[in-house]
């Protein structure tokens, strides 16, 4: 099922058009998104973002390490629905999405181990 944002008082839309103007998140090329290793997106304190048109709503999920990375790299190419993909701050995503940041919290606590 993956981690998805969902903003507790905006729609992801809007405040993926905010974060873009605010420098926080970049639009990716699919073939970089396809390429990359999450070790390379981690290492510049990044996370995917993938924006889903499922028709009757959208879903921006969070590529939160590398097991979900390789599983969507392998999926993408077969998907039919519309995907935009974007490289965004760790931490803002962290700031709205209270499973992405728990998840950040246990990586942290295992790396120290």
């Amino acid at each position: 099922m993956g981690l998805y944002v969902n903003h507790p008082t905006r729609d992801k839309i809007h405040w993926l058009k905010d974060k873009i103007l605010e420098g926080k998140i970049a639009p990716v090329h699919m073939s970089k998104f396809l390429c990359d290793t999450f070790e390379e997106v981690d290492k510049q304190d990044k996370v995917y973002l993938i924006l889903i048109d499922n028709g009757a709503f959208t879903g921006l999920r969070i590529v939160y390490d590398e097991r979900d990375l390789q599983y969507m790299q392998c999926r993408v190419p077969e998907d039919q629905r519309p995907l935009l993909f974007f490289a965004a701050d760790k931490q803002c995503v962290a700031s709205v999405e209270k499973s992405y940041k728990l998840h950040l919290l246990d990586q942290e606590k295992k790396n120290e181990t």
